[in-house]
C-alpha cells in the first residue's frame, strides 16, 4: 500500500489507464487531451 499527495493531472494526449481503488478493485480512467483533473490524495 502507498499514498499519493494532493495532485493535478493534465492530459497532454488522449489517454486511458487503470486506477486501483480500495478493496482491490480497479477502474478504467480516460482523459482527453487538454483535460485537467484534481485529486485530494489517497492511499491504495
Amino acid at each position: 500500500m502507498h499514498s499519493h499527495m494532493p495532485n493535478l493531472a493534465y492530459g497532454t494526449t488522449n489517454s486511458k489507464f487503470r486506477s486501483p481503488s480500495p478493496g482491490g478493485r480497479s477502474e478504467v480512467v480516460r482523459m482527453k487531451k487538454g483535460e485537467a483533473s484534481w485529486s485530494d490524495g489517497s492511499s491504495h
